[in-house]
């Protein structure tokens, strides 16, 4: 009992000390480990104005993490013959163009060249002059396909990888074209429900999107912290709206990187063909991290110490959620801001480092 409470320790101490370092509100980090004591670390405030401090059943905005579950939803309805991954998304929107040639399986392995409406510059511009007024700001799923589609692909489906939050839009639309229900819906029926996460849901108004977790920007500089307004779930929607918390993302972590709820007739392995993942202005210990994206699913690292899962990041929340299938391991961090360094991934290789042996041996944080 004495090396786990030392253990945690030291753990806690990695925490706190890249908090003070790169200005985190808070934080919470959880690792499970097989025949090992959980170990759950806690950081800061959840409100800073109030001094709430973080606990380890505070909700988050989950941000793209709800990816994963919109993936396994389609991948269900792949497995009930009721969608395939060579579906053609003229099939079910007849006006996008060359729509005939954009399927199913590139939708979610982002490779169907489709632009991210969220990266178009008049849609940042709206956001930018309502900063006040983002969660009554309504997006249609047309508005946001509409953008999509109207912009210049960024290649021809199936010539590259390029992470959109389009395809997981439309994704959403064809679950819902494809079942008659909400995905709302869909994902409760089928994954929150069956696992026993009580506290995991996909938001359908403002009103709903409210984690009890307060998100905040922060100057890199000062440290100082500023509370940011949730966008309208409308506008991440399927991409990444879903809220959360970290006892439900330990069982949604381990379920997705086991393939629990997937049948034989979509494999585990066919899922977890990773293509080299770029992002736009991502700092060099990133790419050292090795990120590679399958169906639905994102991967740090490779053979034997790869890590499996997704991770998230909205203006004001990012969560790094992933199982580790040589070791049954999974560690999970979530924080109130996204804008320290490292935009999440940091974290999660720092606090790997000390938590699991081999993890990351590449990755040097930048000075402070």
């Amino acid at each position: 009992m004495k090396q786990v409470a030392s253990f945690s320790a030291k753990l806690q101490n990695v925490v706190d000390t890249y908090a003070a370092k790169y200005f985190l509100p808070g934080s919470v980090v959880g690792l499970w480990r097989p025949g090992e004591e959980d170990v759950v670390i806690t950081q800061g405030f959840s409100d800073i104005a109030t001094k709430k401090p973080m606990t380890a059943d505070d909700t988050f905005i989950i941000a793209s993490v709800t990816k994963s579950f919109v993936g396994i939803v389609a991948f269900q309805l792949i497995a009930e013959g009721k969608l395939s991954l060579d579906s053609k998304l003229s099939e079910f929107q007849p006006n996008f163009p060359n729509g005939e040639n954009i399927t199913v399986e590139q939708l979610l392995h982002m490779t169907s060249g489709i632009y991210d409406y969220s990266a178009d510059p008049v849609v940042n511009k709206c956001l930018g002059y309502h900063p006040n007024q983002l969660p009554d700001l309504v997006w249609s799923t047309e508005d946001l396909i509409s953008i999509a589609s109207t912009n210049k692909p960024y290649f021809a489906p199936g010539e590259g990888l390029h992470y959109s939050n389009s395809n997981t839009v439309i994704l959403g639309v064809i679950i819902e074209k494809v079942t008659g229900s909400t995905l709302k819906e869909q994902i409760a029926r089928r994954i929150t429900v069956p696992l026993g996460l009580k506290n995991t849901y996909l938001p359908a108004s403002a009103e709903e999107n409210r984690p009890t977790a307060v998100g905040y920007y922060v100057d890199n500089d000062t440290g100082e912290s500023y509370v940011a307004p949730n966008v309208n779930p409308s506008f991440l929607w399927a991409a990444g709206a879903m809220i959360s918390n970290l006892s439900d993302l330990k069982v949604w972590a381990k379920a997705l990187g086991t393939g629990q709820l997937i049948t034989p007739a979509l494999r585990q392995e066919q899922r977890k063909q990773f293509y080299p993942l770029k992002l736009d202005g991502a700092p060099k210990f990133f790419d050292d991290m090795n990120p590679g994206y399958g169906l639905a699913l994102e991967r740090y690292q490779t053979e034997p110490n790869e890590f499996i899962g997704h991770s998230g990041k909205t203006t004001n929340f990012n969560a790094q959620m992933f199982y580790q299938p040589s070791t049954g391991s999974v560690l999970i961090t979530l924080t109130n801001t996204a804008t320290v360094a490292g935009f999440g991934p940091l974290f999660f290789a720092t606090v790997a480092q000390a938590a699991i042996p081999g993890s990351f041996p590449n990755v040097i944080a930048p000075s402070a």
